[in-house]
């Protein structure tokens, strides 16, 4: 998971994700093509970073649920699924 530096609404969210390793906050669009290209390239640090989102999205219950059934259209399109 990453995300931009704007995050006001999700102020409670974003620490604790940042803390638990299961998301990367990303300057920009530059830190984003490199956050892409890390985790194509690194398996070990992509996997634990997967994990660490997988456990903070169990943890908070549906929510998990409701976002990936939103995204997986988009996924699929992208033949990430």
């Amino acid at each position: 998971v990453g995300f931009g530096p704007l995050m006001p609404n999700f102020s409670e969210v974003v620490p604790a994700m940042l803390q638990q390793g299961a998301a990367a906050q990303l300057a920009d669009t530059a830190a984003l093509v490199d956050f892409v290209r890390l985790m194509q390239r690194d398996t070990v640090r992509r996997e634990q970073q997967s994990a660490a989102a997988l456990a903070y999205a169990t943890a908070q219950g549906a929510v998990h649920d409701r976002s990936i059934a939103a995204l997986k259209p988009l996924l699929e399109l992208a033949r990430l699924t």
